[in-house]
């Protein structure tokens, strides 16, 4: 591969670092940041919502736009979203909660199909190819996380360290915290100042470094993204245009689906068929009959009994990512510690999920998804019990990082099988598999966000359970068989 290819995955992959550094700090802060009248979560819940029928679309309007044009307008409504957390407003949150939900929902499905197309001209082999996209994805999402949250981090320990006239509060009424937070106006305007930073400058410093990172992000995809990628529905194609014609369409439809901005051959294991960008000679398919064809195949994925019996488990995953960026960070994190803390307890979050994704891969691989599967349930399943049993003092306030790390534990196992998972049990329409997976989880975000000025925090972990154990039901009956004598 020629160094100028090495360089553009390179920078296409630093840009999504930066992407996730300019956000996700954001993210783990907006419910503290923005607590009074649950401000920071209702910006949440209308982004997820808004998202969910963006998710729907995407796969029509990416052919309509144009995949790099569409990450780049992701990019800058994600960055939108940051500035409007500058100041704590309904008149800014929400409009700009509205362009994170389109953002949030794009950018992960344009990253997937640019990242492919990257690896497709680098690599021959599919598998070596699959692992050199994931392996840069994990490390480029995952670190941004962490760099993010580092920053965020060390902006406001400063705050707390020039501050004269603040002392950190010690003598918090811990019963209002951990699972006895509702989000009582009175209570937390008394306690504002663990939710916040002290100085509002340290508000605008630390979401300017974020809003830098963002810009950063996009300048260097506008840079290293080639102005032409195809991106033919090869679920709907099956690989060839005969399902095509069959409509009365016809179009370019190549094995892969990729080639190159000169319409180079990106891969030689298809060396028969002919792999070229489209001309004005094409026939194309109009809009109209694209998005038919794609409400159809949506629509008979949905209604398959493999889908019905694991829709649960994409959900259960993000209400319990929600659930931590936004009841933990909020309600154990903050309260307990500080603002400041927050950020760290992300961190070993992040990181903790990082290392059991891999670790849960080569298991999952040796012994089948089973066995991590049961380990994740129950380690979630006792992290949540914990919490509802702790009583929290002010000598084992630092049990909430142990409560961080186990949730990293648990859904390192989860995140990771329940994507594994979809694609195996869907293989036939693998891609929109994977998007539905992605509509799903928002779907969970959006439920956590939406509920969580309504409900104290030990509803909520009710909630968490009864969902995790019907979503294990649901993919029992889908194995056919029990859990526990596969790996007994």
């Amino acid at each position: 591969m020629e160094m100028k290819g090495k360089r553009q995955i390179f920078l296409f992959y630093a840009g999504v670092f930066l992407l996730h550094a300019g956000f996700q700090g954001v993210f783990a802060l907006v419910s503290s940041l923005n607590i009074k009248e649950g401000l920071g979560t209702t910006s949440l819940s209308v982004a997820f919502a808004v998202s969910l029928p963006v998710i729907l679309l995407t796969p029509f309007l990416s052919e309509v736009v144009g995949i790099k044009r569409f990450l780049l307008l992701s990019e800058i409504f994600c960055l939108l979203y940051v500035m409007a957390n500058s100041i704590s407003s309904y008149y800014t949150l929400i409009p700009a909660g509205f362009l994170f939900g389109f953002g949030e929902a794009v950018s992960w499905t344009m990253i997937l199909v640019i990242g492919s197309y990257f690896s497709h001209k680098s690599l021959k082999h599919q598998f070596a190819r699959e692992s050199l996209h994931t392996g840069y994805l994990f490390a480029a999402t995952q670190g941004g996380r962490c760099f993010s949250n580092a920053i965020a981090f060390l902006c406001l320990f400063v705050d707390r360290q020039i501050s004269n006239s603040f002392q950190f509060n010690r003598t918090l009424n811990l019963d209002v915290c951990g699972t006895n937070d509702c989000q009582i106006s009175n209570i937390t305007t008394a306690n504002f100042q663990q939710y916040t930073p002290i100085h509002k400058a340290t508000r605008y410093v630390t979401i300017a470094v974020f809003a830098l990172l963002l810009t950063a992000s996009l300048f260097t995809h506008i840079l290293c993204i080639p102005n032409y990628i195809s991106n033919q529905l090869s679920d709907l194609s099956k690989g060839s245009s005969r399902n095509l014609a069959e409509n009365g369409l016809t179009a370019v439809i190549t094995p892969d689906n990729y080639v190159s901005a000169d319409g180079d051959l990106l891969t030689k294991s298809f060396e028969e068929d002919a792999i070229r960008k489209p001309t004005d000679a094409d026939v194309k398919i109009k809009a109209i009959d694209l998005l038919k064809m794609c409400t159809k195949s949506m629509v008979e994925l949905f209604l398959q009994p493999k889908h019905l019996l694991i829709v649960l488990m994409p959900v259960y995953v993000g209400t319990t990512m929600a659930f931590v960026m936004s009841e933990l960070t909020r309600s154990f994190a903050s309260c307990m510690l500080g603002v400041d803390k927050v950020c760290i307890c992300v961190v070993i979050f992040a990181a903790t999920q990082s290392l059991v994704s891999l670790l849960t891969g080569k298991l999952s691989a040796k012994y089948g998804r089973n066995l991590p599967f049961l380990t994740g349930f129950l380690v979630e399943l006792v992290t949540y019990c914990f919490c509802l049993t702790w009583l929290p003092s002010q000598d084992t306030t630092a049990l909430v990082y142990v409560i961080f790390l186990l949730f990293g534990i648990s859904s390192g196992i989860l995140v990771s099988l329940v994507n594994a998972t979809f694609g195996h049990y869907l293989s036939e329409q693998k891609s929109l598999a994977l998007n539905f997976w992605n509509l799903w989880m928002n779907l969970g975000y959006f439920i956590q966000f939406a509920i969580s000025k309504f409900a104290c925090v030990y509803v909520k972990i009710y909630l968490q359970i009864g969902l995790l154990v019907t979503s294990f039901i649901g993919y029992d009956f889908l194995r056919g068989e029990k859990i526990y004598p596969l790996i007994m």
